[in-house]
């Protein structure tokens, strides 16, 4: 499976992403909404793991 990662905290997208490449999943991951929408962009994803606050979209 191919997993994206996304979350403002380092750690937990460390984390969550160790986590699911132990599973033998592939895993980019991108920490905060900007650097997230341009892994999104260059990766044909099918699952995606995200955190999104709405003052980001503001």
């Amino acid at each position: 499976m191919k997993a994206l990662v996304i979350d403002g905290n380092e750690d937990h997208a460390d984390s969550f992403a160790m986590l699911t490449k132990h599973g033998g999943h592939l895993v980019p991951k991108g920490f905060g909404a900007v650097e997230g929408i341009s892994v999104a962009a260059g990766f044909s994803w099918i699952t995606a793991m995200l955190e999104a606050h709405r003052s980001v979209f503001r």
